[in-house]
């Protein structure tokens, strides 16, 4: 059986389909004209994807081919049949259980949210500067690096404050704070100030949390220099798998920790409380700078762009101009 590039979604895969094959022809699957390989030249990679996966009594039995297009969107077109076809053809002298409904589960790792929940209470409560490193078994530096993104010269990202008696800030006064007026947040510690931005122009509004009837300053940000950020968000599976990882990683582990500091990097926190919680986040992102990097990225909590904590700010970006806007409306979702 064979497959093109196009039958999937997953970029990751894509590039790896068109780097192996050695046949550019039309898909007998999608008719699409383009690279195309044996289904058996890709039971490594699903393989590796498998490892994701137990089962559990709990749960409710499905083909595998349905549990991956529904958790990573694999496949390219809805056909069903197609992706119960390629996954038989791909297991079918290896591994029967995935060609039959079966009560299939991502491992869900309980042990990350222990092992960070005693790395949080030590740093926050015991030993500030000497505290239990989380996730030790696991190369972090190696895995940043698999979350590399680049910031292209001219890029624009935004940065919004609020007006202070309703007065626009200049561009001068858009940027970072400076040491003395830097207070700690979710990526920097206080005194070290880092540059906050977003990717869109109503995330960095959100970000700042305004009231209804006050004004707000938004900075429009261009990117001077390449700069190397690490980008916590959902990332393709294959990409792990494809890695140069140590065969002995559990990468569904490195999965699931991937996903864990994501999520403490975007959940929304209590301002009372914030000194101390953005401790632990605090490290991660300083860990990060001090490997080369110029920034991290992740999912917003208050908006649905990203955000961008960058290191060093003086020197990769520069506001080139401001715009003033009034918040008229606020809306919430209650649960």
């Amino acid at each position: 059986m064979d497959v093109c590039s196009h039958c999937f979604n997953d970029i990751t895969l894509k590039a790896h389909i068109e780097s192996i094959s050695d046949n550019y022809d039309i898909c007998p699957q999608c008719g699409s004209n383009g690279p195309i390989v044996d289904v058996g030249a890709l039971f490594d990679v699903f393989f590796g994807l498998s490892r994701f996966y137990t089962t559990s009594e709990n749960a409710t039995s499905v083909l595998f081919s349905n549990r991956i297009q529904s958790d990573w969107n694999v496949f390219s077109h809805g056909n069903s049949k197609f992706h119960q076809q390629f996954i038989s053809e791909v297991f079918k002298e290896t591994a029967p259980e995935y060609l039959r409904p079966q009560k299939w589960i991502k491992i869900d790792h309980p042990e990350i949210k222990k092992e960070w929940n005693l790395y949080a209470d030590d740093i926050k409560h015991s030993n500030r500067f000497f505290f239990a490193r989380p996730f030790r078994d696991i190369q972090l530096d190696r895995l940043y690096s698999l979350l590399e993104e680049t910031l292209e010269i001219g890029e624009r990202l935004f940065r919004a404050r609020l007006n202070t008696f309703g007065k626009r800030y200049t561009k001068r006064r858009m940027g970072a704070p400076s040491k003395i007026d830097a207070n700690g947040g979710r990526a920097n510690p206080q005194g070290i100030p880092y540059l906050y931005l977003a990717s869109d122009f109503e995330t960095a509004i959100a970000e700042i949390r305004p009231a209804k009837g006050q004004s707000v300053t938004v900075g429009y940000f261009e990117v001077l220099t390449k700069l190397r950020v690490v980008r916590f968000s959902k990332m393709s599976p294959f990409k792990l798998v494809l890695s140069d990882s140590e065969d002995d990683l559990n990468l569904s582990k490195i999965n699931k920790v991937l996903e864990f500091i994501m999520h403490k990097l975007s959940e929304p926190i209590n301002p009372l409380i914030a000194n101390t919680e953005y401790l632990t986040t605090q490290y991660i992102c300083e860990e990060i700078k001090r490997m080369g990097f110029n920034g991290v990225s992740f999912p917003s909590a208050m908006g649905t762009g990203m955000n961008y904590a960058l290191f060093n700010t003086s020197d990769y970006c520069i506001c080139r101009t401001t715009k003033q806007r009034y918040i008229s409306d606020i809306s919430y979702n209650i649960k």
